[in-house]
């Protein structure tokens, strides 16, 4: 019954918000005023549009640092529409999934290599 909209500050712009898609949604969420997953509305008069919501999930696991826990944004990593990590992760978001990102060193080596040449 809930229902967010992650709201970029161009797409308060009538016509250039309709015309670039830069807000994302009204996206079907679940939660509430007092709730974890937070959704504040006006909990006894429809439309239940929440008016903010969380800008980040990070769930961390004190027994297995870095194997369970992690991180989601609402939209994306990305405010740029045009960037191919905006709304990147609002799906994830929406299910309540995180992206797992290791802290110890060897892990966060054996993940991925930048190498940064002039």
């Amino acid at each position: 019954m809930h229902t967010h909209t992650e709201e970029h500050p161009l797409g308060a712009i009538p016509v250039l918000g309709a015309l670039a898609g830069f807000n994302i949604g009204p996206l079907a969420l679940g939660g509430g005023n007092h709730t974890v997953n937070v959704c504040p509305s006006n909990e006894f008069v429809p439309p239940f549009h929440c008016t903010e919501g969380p800008s980040m999930r990070h769930v961390v696991d004190f027994g297995d640092v870095d194997g369970a826990g992690g991180f989601i944004l609402p939209a994306g990593q990305s405010g740029n529409p045009r960037s191919r990590h905006y709304r990147d992760q609002t799906a994830r978001w929406i299910k309540g999934e995180l992206w797992i990102i290791p802290v110890d060193v060897r892990r966060v080596h054996a993940t991925d290599t930048l190498r940064l040449i002039p």
